[in-house]
């Protein structure tokens, strides 16, 4: 019994193609947002956003155990904020995890600067948390 090996290509390329056109579309599907999810990340912008106004407060005043609280705050507002429950998140989101991962090493430098109460360090760190705050709301606010 000879088969066509035509015959096999057309049916492998006949299965290929349906299961491109069932699995692929439901693959790189991205959810939305729920109104929960897009709650809790609106609440830590702005929790974000009070607590680097206060820093700022702080740092004038030479306050430095509040600037560590506040930094220590903003160090763990960071942690995962990129991702909530199983969302698929776009490319673009690569750039929003960057700049949540240097949040998070500033707000731990200023945590360091805090501790020993170094003054320049704590300017140069405050100075890149702010800097990535106005590039991150630049391209995705």
């Amino acid at each position: 019994m000879m088969r066509n090996p035509n015959l096999r290509l057309i049916a492998l390329l006949a299965f290929c193609t349906f299961a491109i056109s069932v699995f692929v579309p439901t693959a790189f599907a991205k959810k939305k947002f729920t109104t929960k999810e897009e709650r809790e990340v609106s609440h830590t912008m702005r929790m974000l956003q009070l607590n680097t106004e206060n820093l700022h407060i702080a740092f004038e005043k030479r306050d430095w155990k509040e600037v560590g609280k506040l930094a220590m705050s903003i160090h763990d507002s960071c942690a995962n904020i990129e991702s909530r429950g199983d969302m698929d998140v776009p490319l673009e989101f690569d750039d929003f995890r960057i700049y949540a991962e240097n949040l998070h090493d500033y707000a731990e430098k200023l945590v360091d600067a805090s501790k020993s109460e170094d003054i320049e360090s704590a300017k140069v760190a405050y100075k890149a948390m702010e800097k990535t705050c106005v590039n991150c709301h630049k391209k995705f606010r």
